[in-house]
């Protein structure tokens, strides 16, 4: 008998996850949940399959939510809460190929829940969907809750028969499931981060659309308004996907794309592979919008668009890097609506919107680098901030000047290429950009996005 491993700590340490990431590889989800309205749990089932590399006990992360069966190579297993991980011990495991079966019990709440009910009190309907960024995947089912270990999900969905269910891919077969229920399973996904994984279920309605444009979903008591937002937001869309896809000269990297507008969500939007969560009220309006209330929700809707490269086809390895996807996604909002509506003085914005935030917080005692180190990822929403959505875009704009524009977007290529479906580093982009403009960035990098502060300009003259 091989003794156990030692517990790790609460949440997902970093020192954890390099140690899963080296061992682990070729992971695989089958999840099925079943939603019943107005409950305040939800079933579901696993299988994850995954590859280790030599035998070494392994931990599976899962808080919240309780185990009432498991199987590790089908023999079972005491599921033992550790800090909200459960041990594979190594005398379960193999070299190899593995195989871990579960049934469980997950929490859903109105709010504070990774799995949310909302409840329209417009006509007394009800909608669920997921929110897991940063390590909150691990509240909902077992799995390696984080960025570096991308898995293939498979997903099957139970919901009531009135209800749209929605997730990363299109639907492969329906089936009634008696009780009024239907069953819905969804094609595989191709290789996506923990947080990256998302479902939405309620009486939504898809917004009919000319063939080419994304899927929109509204909620039904907000069907009227939508019918006449929804071209614009569709409109913009589809065309920040034919620049982005000639931008990194790679076409979009997921089988489909759908929005989803959801009342009450914690974030402007979240940029689930395939499948956008946007804010309701951030893209239809409650009162007549002004056109800066337009543009804002352009920047909006692409920002989370180049997600689908910068963040979901290429994620960052920790969180450390927050910035990597985010600041990117910010800067090449700007710049795809500066190529869209080349009469919108869209650079003016983006020094207006940017700039000023970026100082208020560059500027005091207790700002931080845009690279900001975080050993336990039950951390990481605290690098939310200035720091990742202003002034790291507000320096990229630098670095596209500093290099020249087509260096810079052959470098986000290169960068793109090397890493597709997998994971990367603000190193790995440094590399890229300079293999394509034959500049040393390491002195640049090192203080524009590892050191805090403003820079300081002293000039002397008589």
């Amino acid at each position: 008998m091989i003794a156990a491993a030692e517990s790790p700590p609460a949440g997902i340490p970093h020192k954890l996850a390099r140690r899963r990431a080296a061992l682990i590889s070729n992971v695989r989800y089958q999840l099925a949940f079943t939603l019943i309205p107005h409950a305040e749990t939800t079933l579901g089932s696993e299988e994850l399959t995954f590859t280790i590399r030599t035998v070494a006990p392994v931990f599976l992360d899962f808080r919240d939510g309780t185990v009432s069966s498991l199987e590790v190579n089908g023999a079972s297993l005491t599921a033992a809460d550790q800090n909200g991980h459960i041990e594979l011990p190594a005398d379960r495991l193999r070299a190899g190929e593995n195989s871990v079966r579960a049934h469980f019990v997950a929490n859903v709440a109105l709010a504070g829940k990774p799995i949310t009910r909302y409840e329209d009190q417009d006509d007394r309907t009800e909608y669920v969907y997921s929110l897991f960024v940063p390590m909150d995947a691990s509240m909902a089912f077992p799995c390696f809750d984080q960025p570096d270990l991308k898995g293939r999900f498979r997903l099957e969905l139970t919901a009531p028969s009135a209800w749209t269910v929605i997730s990363n891919t299109p639907p492969e077969s329906e089936v009634a499931a008696g009780n009024g229920q239907r069953r819905t399973v969804f094609h595989e996904t191709l290789p996506i981060s923990t947080y990256l994984f998302a479902f939405a279920a309620g009486p939504f309605h898809r917004l009919s659309a000319p063939p080419g444009l994304p899927g929109l979903y509204v909620r039904a008591s907000r069907l009227e308004q939508a019918e006449h937002e929804a071209p614009e937001v569709q409109l913009i869309a589809a065309q920040g996907i034919q620049y982005l896809s000639q931008y990194f000269a790679r076409s979009f990297p997921f089988p489909k794309y759908d929005m989803v507008l959801i009342p009450g969500l914690a974030y402007g939007g979240m940029e689930h592979a395939g499948a956008t969560f946007l804010r309701e009220q951030s893209v239809l309006f409650r009162s007549a919008p002004t056109h800066t209330n337009r543009l804002n929700r352009d920047i909006l809707v692409l920002h989370e668009l180049t997600h689908q490269w910068f963040g979901d086809l290429v994620t960052m390895r920790w969180f450390d890097d927050l910035w990597l996807k985010e600041g990117f996604a910010q800067y090449m909002a700007y710049q795809t609506l500066a190529f869209l509506k080349p009469d919108e003085n869209v650079w003016k914005r983006f020094y207006e919107s940017i700039k000023p935030a970026a100082y208020a917080i560059d500027s005091t005692q207790g700002t931080t680098p845009i690279y900001q180190d975080i050993p336990n990822l039950k951390d990481a929403k605290s690098a939310y901030g200035a720091m990742v959505y202003s002034k790291a875009p507000a320096v990229l704009k630098q670095l596209d000047f500093v290099l020249g524009p087509a260096r810079f977007r052959d470098g986000l290529r290169l960068y793109l290429q090397d890493h597709a479906y997998a994971n990367a580093t603000w190193s790995d982009l440094v590399y890229a950009l300079e293999k394509v403009s034959g500049r040393n960035l390491n002195r640049w990098a090192e203080m524009w996005i590892r050191h805090r502060g403003m820079p300081q300009v002293d000039v002397a003259w008589s």
